[in-house]
């Protein structure tokens, strides 16, 4: 499974390229930076701030699943969910 914090473009750019191949899988959890990071999608990274609104990605496949790599939760360590931010897209 592949893990990344970006930025509102970044994330949709992730989301529109995937579905090729029957079995990739997205999860994008919006919230709020815990911390500074540095967005895994823009060249050159762009910084994101901590306290703004940042996206959660996780990109697998069910080959990865088989092999016990899926999915599993871990955006709760790097951002805050919940209130009028919290939004989650799953695209299979």
């Amino acid at each position: 499974m592949k893990r990344d914090i970006r930025c509102k473009a970044c994330a949709d750019d992730l989301v529109r390229l995937v579905g090729n191949y029957p079995d990739e899988h997205v999860k994008v959890v919006k919230g709020i930076a815990r911390k500074e990071y540095m967005c895994d999608g823009c060249f050159p990274a762009k910084m994101l701030l901590m306290g703004i609104t940042v996206y959660a990605v996780s990109l697998w496949s069910d080959e990865s699943t088989r092999r016990g790599m899926g999915y599993y939760e871990w955006e709760h360590e790097f951002i805050i969910e919940g209130g009028d931010d919290h939004e989650v897209i799953r695209k299979t």
